[in-house]
């Protein structure tokens, strides 16, 4: 960072201070990034499309149209329709929609559980440090997909009425089955900067364990916090979308791209447009994603700063 910079005035030369934000000195250095840039631009250009397109027509997305099955993609059909006559674009962004809501509710909820326990495990070390790692390196050990898949029908089983379908019990899965990673992070994290002296400081003013944990540690943790969670949104996708193709996902009729993969693995030979385009659009929501979170880490690391 330059602090100052030479300006002229009449008296002569003097210097004049310009501060730069952490915020702008992290955007200064991802814009440098250009595929991170372009993911951010696709990725927006899909999230806009599956919140305004199903808005902006009255196709209804679910209703049948058995005698324009199978047609290819043209100009009424963009992306064709499938073996019930339902057109594909309108049922990829409406099935966009609720892919990308479970991906980011999914993170949400892993990310804080994640840099919840992993705060705590870094903070007070130890033994609560101790067990709480090894619950985490249990549930790394475990197959993740059969434990969602386990999940899944256990909740669905359950008595509590908004846990039996839908996108909750799928955000839960998803969820459990991927903070290990954030809270192992954020672990490290917690464990290297309590020992700095600002915090030692803080303590010595009176601080408690909770304040110093959330309101002085916390924020200088949140760089490895914040590409994790960018990270954690495409890998809650992919699960959201394998659970889908499996049956064990939410429900058709309700159209994710995932079960709509899932229809179309007998249509391959004869209609396999019904599979490239949900495809492609997890692909490019996953790369995209996978993108914005290597420009964020690499605008991050401090050694970038100047």
């Amino acid at each position: 960072m330059k602090p100052a910079t030479i300006a002229k005035s009449a008296s002569g030369f003097r210097p004049t201070v310009h501060h730069e934000t952490l915020f702008s000195i992290t955007w200064r250095h991802f814009t440098k990034h250009k595929l991170a840039l372009l993911g951010m631009g696709v990725l927006g250009i899909l999230m806009i499309g599956a919140i305004v397109v199903p808005m902006a027509t009255d196709y209804d997305p679910g209703r049948t149209h058995i005698l324009d099955k199978y047609l290819t993609p043209s100009l009424e059909h963009p992306m064709g329709t499938d073996g019930l006559g339902r057109d594909l674009f309108i049922r990829t962004m409406d099935g966009g929609r609720i892919s990308l809501l479970i991906g980011l509710l999914a993170m949400l909820l892993a990310v804080s559980i994640g840099t919840s326990i992993g705060a705590i495990a870094g903070f007070y070390g130890g033994v609560i440090d101790n067990l709480l790692m090894r619950v985490a390196d249990i549930m790394l050990t475990l197959p993740t997909l059969f434990v969602a898949i386990l999940l899944t029908q256990l909740l669905r089983a359950g008595i509590v009425p908004f846990l039996n379908a839908g996108v909750v019990p799928i955000v839960l899965v998803v969820a459990v089955t991927s903070w290990m990673g954030v809270a192992r992070l954020v672990r490290a994290s917690y464990l290297s900067i309590k020992q700095k002296e600002f915090v030692e400081a803080a303590r010595a003013a009176g601080a408690g364990s909770w304040r110093l944990i959330i309101r002085h540690i916390l924020p200088n943790a949140m760089s490895p916090i914040i590409v994790a969670a960018t990270l954690r949104v495409g890998a809650a996708i992919i699960t959201e979308s394998g659970l889908s193709y499996l049956g064990f996902g939410v429900q058709p009729p309700t159209p994710t791209w995932g079960n709509m993969l899932r229809n179309a693995q007998s249509e391959l030979d004869y209609a396999p447009w019904t599979a490239i385009f949900p495809g492609l659009f997890i692909f490019l929501t996953v790369i995209s994603v996978n993108y914005i979170g290597d420009g964020l880490r690499d605008a991050l690391d401090p050694q970038h700063v100047e």
